[in-house]
């Protein structure tokens, strides 16, 4: 279940957000950690992509958003 998605108007591009409560390890930087939850959730993260793609015609573009942290970071879908 997608957690949100909107449309930049501006842009003119679609946005899937999936909100995880995950935390850094013990002395893990916050890029490492990102990188790596980006990595776990690659799959889910392209069959929301891909869904959206067949609905809508906007570019579509992912990222994770850490409720813990408030910050999110955006996934580089594969061309």
């Amino acid at each position: 279940i997608l957690d949100y998605g909107f449309l930049d108007v501006e842009s003119n591009e679609r946005w899937v957000v999936d909100y995880k409560t995950a935390v850094p390890r013990t002395g893990e930087s916050e890029a490492v950690f990102m990188t790596r939850q980006l990595e776990h959730y690659t799959e889910q993260l392209a069959t929301y992509r891909a869904a959206l793609r067949e609905r809508f015609v906007e570019p579509v573009r992912c990222a994770l958003y850490f409720t813990a942290l408030g910050r999110h970071a955006e996934w580089a879908a594969p061309e």
